[in-house]
Protein backbone atom coordinates (compact mmCIF):
# COMPACT_ATOMS: atom_id res chain seq x y z
CA UNK A 1 0.00 0.00 0.00
CA UNK A 2 0.95 3.58 -0.63
CA UNK A 3 1.72 6.37 1.30
CA UNK A 4 -1.43 7.85 -0.58
CA UNK A 5 -3.64 4.93 0.01
CA UNK A 6 -3.03 5.51 3.65
CA UNK A 7 -3.89 8.87 3.31
CA UNK A 8 -6.93 8.01 1.34
CA UNK A 9 -8.01 5.77 3.93
CA UNK A 10 -7.60 8.11 6.83
CA UNK A 11 -9.07 11.68 5.37
CA UNK A 12 -10.90 10.34 2.33
CA UNK A 13 -14.46 9.98 4.08
CA UNK A 14 -14.53 13.64 5.00
CA UNK A 15 -14.68 14.13 1.23
CA UNK A 16 -16.82 11.23 -0.22
CA UNK A 17 -13.74 9.51 -1.31
CA UNK A 18 -12.03 13.30 -3.63
CA UNK A 19 -8.31 12.72 -2.35
CA UNK A 20 -6.19 13.41 -4.75
CA UNK A 21 -2.56 12.35 -4.74
CA UNK A 22 -0.10 15.01 -6.49
CA UNK A 23 -2.84 16.85 -8.40
CA UNK A 24 -6.37 17.60 -8.64
CA UNK A 25 -8.28 16.16 -11.87
CA UNK A 26 -8.05 18.33 -15.03
CA UNK A 27 -11.41 17.54 -17.04
CA UNK A 28 -13.78 20.19 -17.28
CA UNK A 29 -15.84 20.14 -14.34
CA UNK A 30 -13.62 18.47 -11.67
CA UNK A 31 -13.08 18.18 -9.21
CA UNK A 32 -16.39 18.30 -6.91
CA UNK A 33 -15.54 20.73 -3.82
CA UNK A 34 -14.46 19.95 -1.22
CA UNK A 35 -11.84 17.95 -1.96
CA UNK A 36 -7.94 17.19 -0.80
CA UNK A 37 -5.00 17.07 -2.28
CA UNK A 38 -1.88 15.82 -0.86
CA UNK A 39 1.66 16.17 -2.09
CA UNK A 40 4.58 13.82 -0.94
CA UNK A 41 7.38 16.52 -0.05
CA UNK A 42 9.39 13.94 0.94
CA UNK A 43 9.89 10.38 2.40
CA UNK A 44 13.47 11.87 4.27
CA UNK A 45 12.71 14.84 5.22
CA UNK A 46 14.13 14.54 8.62
CA UNK A 47 17.66 12.38 8.23
CA UNK A 48 20.12 15.48 9.90
CA UNK A 49 18.04 15.23 12.61
CA UNK A 50 16.54 11.51 13.87
CA UNK A 51 16.65 8.18 12.15
CA UNK A 52 19.80 6.67 10.33
CA UNK A 53 17.97 7.53 6.82
CA UNK A 54 17.73 4.02 5.65
CA UNK A 55 14.69 3.74 3.60
CA UNK A 56 12.28 1.91 5.98
CA UNK A 57 13.36 4.18 8.75
CA UNK A 58 12.96 7.60 6.57
CA UNK A 59 10.71 9.71 7.74
CA UNK A 60 7.94 11.65 5.49
CA UNK A 61 6.53 14.99 4.48
CA UNK A 62 2.97 15.64 3.17
CA UNK A 63 1.55 18.84 2.26
CA UNK A 64 -2.08 18.92 2.05
CA UNK A 65 -4.20 21.22 0.26
CA UNK A 66 -7.98 21.55 1.71
CA UNK A 67 -10.36 23.06 -0.69
CA UNK A 68 -13.61 24.04 -0.25
CA UNK A 69 -16.73 26.61 -2.04
CA UNK A 70 -16.45 28.82 1.27
CA UNK A 71 -13.74 29.55 4.15
CA UNK A 72 -15.76 28.78 6.70
CA UNK A 73 -16.24 24.89 5.33
CA UNK A 74 -12.83 24.93 4.02
CA UNK A 75 -11.52 25.53 7.70
CA UNK A 76 -13.93 23.25 9.67
CA UNK A 77 -12.72 20.48 7.00
CA UNK A 78 -8.42 21.66 7.52
CA UNK A 79 -9.56 20.71 11.56
CA UNK A 80 -11.27 17.60 10.17
CA UNK A 81 -8.49 16.68 8.51
CA UNK A 82 -5.95 17.90 11.22
CA UNK A 83 -8.01 15.62 13.89
CA UNK A 84 -8.03 12.67 11.58
CA UNK A 85 -4.21 12.85 10.45
CA UNK A 86 -3.39 13.36 14.16
CA UNK A 87 -4.96 9.95 15.44
CA UNK A 88 -3.42 7.90 12.98
CA UNK A 89 -0.22 9.39 13.84
CA UNK A 90 0.52 12.12 11.49
CA UNK A 91 2.23 15.47 12.78
CA UNK A 92 1.13 18.72 12.24
CA UNK A 93 3.70 20.86 11.10
CA UNK A 94 4.21 24.61 11.63
CA UNK A 95 3.16 26.87 8.91
CA UNK A 96 0.62 26.74 6.97
CA UNK A 97 -1.21 29.38 4.29
CA UNK A 98 -5.01 29.70 3.08
CA UNK A 99 -5.98 31.79 0.32
CA UNK A 100 -8.64 32.01 -2.66
CA UNK A 101 -7.94 30.32 -6.11
CA UNK A 102 -9.42 31.92 -8.29
CA UNK A 103 -8.77 29.52 -10.84
CA UNK A 104 -10.88 26.78 -9.62
CA UNK A 105 -13.06 29.33 -7.53
CA UNK A 106 -12.59 28.06 -4.22
CA UNK A 107 -10.51 28.46 -0.89
CA UNK A 108 -7.83 26.40 -0.24
CA UNK A 109 -5.66 25.95 2.67
CA UNK A 110 -2.27 24.10 2.98
CA UNK A 111 -1.37 22.33 6.25
CA UNK A 112 1.83 19.94 6.49
CA UNK A 113 1.99 16.91 7.87
CA UNK A 114 4.87 14.33 9.22
CA UNK A 115 4.86 10.72 9.83
CA UNK A 116 8.23 10.26 12.15
CA UNK A 117 9.51 6.77 11.36
CA UNK A 118 12.97 6.75 12.13
CA UNK A 119 14.03 7.19 15.74
CA UNK A 120 14.80 10.58 17.14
Amino acid sequence: MSVHDDIRDIVGGLVGGRYYPTKFPQETGAPTWPALRGTLISRDTAIDQCGAGTDADDDMLVQMDVCALTYDACDALREQVCTAMAAAGWIRQPGAGDGWDEDARVHRMRVDFLLQLSTP
